[in-house]
Formats: C-alpha cells, structure tokens, sequence
C-alpha cells in the first residue's frame, strides 16, 4: 500500500519533471538530464522511479516519448504544458503553487 507521503513525492516529482520541460528551449530533454535535473532540485530519484513517471506521463498524455539511439528522448505535449503551468488539472500531478 502506498502511503500519503508517496503519494505526495510522486506528485511533485511528475510535477518537476514537467517544469523542467517546460523550460527547454524546445520542450523536451532525454532521461539523463531529467534526473540530472531533478537531483540539482534536491529531488533525487532513481532511474526506475524515473522511467516509472515518464511511463505514467506518457499515459496521461502529457509527454510523447521516443528512443533516439540508447537514449529516452521526452516532449511536453500542449496537454503537458498547461499542467505543468496549472491551466489543466490531473489527478495524480501537483498542481503548482501561485507566482510571486
């Protein structure tokens, strides 16, 4: 059983992995630097938990996801993206907090 705090992480994690999309000049970023990313957020986690996500976005319609060699290439779709800027609710993402 899953715990509310788990629950919680998974949500923020999904969260910053969109953001950090939502930053790239072209909206997308391979899994290397997704962790890389969340870890420089204080967010470490591992490449399963992170392989996880990426699946349950991809899901979601939120990330299309494609193999360019050994390497998991993700793209914010626009359904990401108005996630990612809490324009869109999904259950099971964080909704991001007001700008100061």
């Amino acid at each position: 059983m899953t715990s509310n705090f788990e629950n919680l992480l998974a949500e923020f994690q999904r969260l910053s992995i969109l953001q950090i999309l939502q930053d790239d000049e072209d909206y997308s970023a391979n899994t290397d630097i997704l962790s890389s990313a969340l870890s420089h957020l204080g967010n470490t986690i591992s490449s399963d938990a992170l392989n996880a996500h990426v699946d349950w976005l991809r899901k979601k319609g939120l990330i299309k996801v494609r193999l360019i060699g050994s390497f998991t290439v993700v793209q914010l779709t626009k359904r990401g993206l108005e996630a990612a800027q809490g324009i869109l609710r999904v259950d099971g993402v964080r909704r991001p907090g007001p700008k100061d």
